[in-house]
């Protein structure tokens, strides 16, 4: 049973390294979060100042 959940994990890992490559890797990532993260903050400022 050991064996079986080691090569399903190994596949898993296998199958999140490509999607990471084809997604663009990590070069544009710290950007991407950047980004994500002040679009959400200018959301969530928004919001506020609507319930106010």
């Amino acid at each position: 049973m050991g064996f079986i959940n080691f090569i399903i994990s190994v596949v898993a890992l296998v199958l999140a390294i490509i999607a990471l490559q084809r997604t663009g890797g990590m070069k544009n990532l710290r950007e991407n979060v950047a980004e994500i993260l002040g679009k959400m903050e200018q959301k969530i400022r928004s919001e506020g100042k609507k319930e106010e």
